[in-house]
């Protein structure tokens, strides 16, 4: 994703921190910018290390890491996995905070399907119940349900 891409994504979120100084945001993404790409250094030199010095004779098979390595290796990993949990929860935290501003403005965003008989048939069938409209918390549900069916789907073509 692109730089201009992340900046208009956070914009239209509308965060009042960002919305009332525009610097703040730009300095924000400069610096993770900056960490990010300090990281891809430090891993792309630790990689080409380990990889000039593990190839042990011409049809490059790889000397096993010692325990310190390993343990290195494990510490590093656990630290990728916690900031990926980390910025999943901020997120999720995020995509609560705009469901909840929805929610108060969400009559502005539902659409009238009384004229169209598959959809309410559709609507019946999928939440139980009659309804001349489809809400944004009915649009949602349907999102997560397709996510859901997709996962499903994925999941059925693994080999066991």
């Amino acid at each position: 994703m692109r730089r201009e891409d992340i900046i208009a994504k956070i914009k239209d979120l509308k965060i009042p921190e960002f919305e009332n100084n525009p610097e703040l945001l730009a300095s924000i993404i400069k610096k993770m910018e900056a960490e990010a790409e300090k990281q891809a250094e430090e891993d792309v030199d630790l990689f080409r290390e380990l990889a000039k010095d593990r190839i042990q004779r011409l049809d490059q098979v790889p000397i096993p890491l010692t325990k310190d390595e390993s343990r290195s290796f494990n510490q590093r990993m656990e630290k990728v996995l916690m900031k990926m949990d980390e910025t999943e929860a901020k997120i999720n935290s995020t995509i609560q905070q705009v469901k909840v501003r929805i929610d108060k403005k969400d009559s502005n965003l539902n659409v009238n399907i009384s004229k169209n008989l598959r959809l309410k048939k559709a609507m019946k069938n999928i939440f139980g119940k009659k309804s001349d409209t489809i809400t944004y918390s009915n649009y949602l549900e349907l999102i997560e349900l397709r996510k859901e069916s997709l996962r499903k789907e994925k999941e059925s073509f693994k080999v066991k």
